[in-house]
């Protein structure tokens, strides 16, 4: 038995050296983060799927209902993911918002440049509006701050990659988009800046979330979207200063951006 038991030791010792050495063969090593807490996948169990009948582009909720774009149509589910409503027919769809003040769902179409807007209850189509200036819309948000300058109800933002901007339209049910500057441009290297606008979200205190896809940067900046009456007819947003408490901003932006 301790024969045996010496032999183990042996070939373990043999083992613990042969992987060593591998280690040592490869260079520095760099430990992957495991996520923990709210950002751990160990903390959430699947409770049901849905067949969302194609390829799903976007989602979002609201009014405690999940609405699916996938390409030529817009669906709503109720929190059963029973399906509700299915609006088929759009033109090549990329984007979707809800505003659940208004009781409105946006849809932004790239085959017309159109952004049409339907009731959030019924589904009934509302009304539309061409958007020349924008070229594609990859992200959408509703945002009120600073709406009382454009005499309307709400701001519509659009994230537009190709054109380098993330561009701002007033809006009110009688009146429908017109045009009030843009939240912000590729242009500078500051926090004010967004290089490759993609994603758009307002948080929970009313301030714009902004995804910027560069590689070189890979930040989320939040922006108070009240336009600046001193940069002309931009009337860019402000940089906001997120709560230092709760993330870590990047060092070249420090308080305004995560990274």
């Amino acid at each position: 038995m301790r024969r045996h038991r010496a032999g183990m030791k042996t070939v373990f010792v043999s083992l613990v050296l042969s992987l060593g050495l591998v280690v040592l063969g490869c260079g520095e090593k760099i430990a992957i983060p495991q996520p923990s807490g709210a950002y751990s996948i160990t903390q959430y169990t699947l409770l049901d799927t849905v067949d969302v009948g194609g390829t799903a582009i976007q989602l979002t909720q609201g009014w405690g209902f999940l609405f699916v774009l996938t390409p030529d149509a817009v669906a709503k589910y109720d929190v059963g993911l029973n399906l509700d409503t299915r609006v088929t027919g759009l033109a090549d769809p990329r984007a979707l918002c809800v505003d659940e003040d208004l009781g409105l769902l946006f849809v932004w179409e790239d085959a017309t440049h159109t952004v049409v807007w339907y009731d959030l209850g019924s589904m009934q189509l509302l009304a539309s509006t061409v958007l020349p200036d924008v070229e594609t819309a990859v992200g959408m948000t509703t945002n009120s701050a600073g709406v009382a300058e454009a005499g309307a109800e709400t701001y519509l933002y659009l994230s537009d990659p190709e054109s380098d901007v993330i561009h701002r339209y007033a809006f009110s049910p009688a009146d429908g988009l017109s045009p009030f500057g843009i939240l912000a441009n590729a242009e500078g290297s500051g926090a004010r800046s967004v290089h490759e606008a993609a994603g758009l979200a307002t948080d929970s205190e009313g301030f714009l979330l902004v995804c910027d896809a560069d590689t070189n940067r890979n930040w989320v900046t939040r922006f108070s979207g009240t336009p600046d009456p001193d940069d002309g007819d931009l009337m860019r947003g402000f940089a906001a200063i997120f709560d230092t408490g709760t993330c870590q901003p990047a060092p070249a932006a420090t308080d305004y951006v995560i990274g």
